[in-house]
């Protein structure tokens, strides 16, 4: 019979962790993405009236899309953990009770 899958929980936190650095250093490109648009407003302007608003908003938008997706992967990660903790002690105890 094969092993018992484990949990690694300290790993899993230190992911969910991860994940949070990973939003950090995408926030910082997201605010240089935006610099760069704002240094070249001019151009912006001149393509029409909502251009530069409509780029920003493009930008914000798809940035927006990944720190929502990473959020919802450490989540997921973390009630995966919490999970399977959970269900370990409970067959743990039930082990202990035969």
């Amino acid at each position: 019979m094969s092993d018992a899958i484990r949990y690694d929980h300290a790993g899993m936190a230190d992911h969910v962790a991860a994940q949070g650095n990973l939003v950090q250093y995408m926030t910082d490109l997201r605010q240089q993405a935006l610099n760069v648009l704002a240094q070249t407003a001019d151009f912006w302007t001149e393509q029409g009236a909502n251009a530069y608003q409509d780029a920003h908003r493009s930008i914000d938008l798809a940035y927006q899309q990944v720190f929502e997706t990473v959020g919802r992967h450490a989540t997921a990660i973390g009630q995966a953990s919490h999970t399977a903790g959970t269900t370990d002690a409970g067959v743990a105890s039930g082990f202990a009770g035969i």
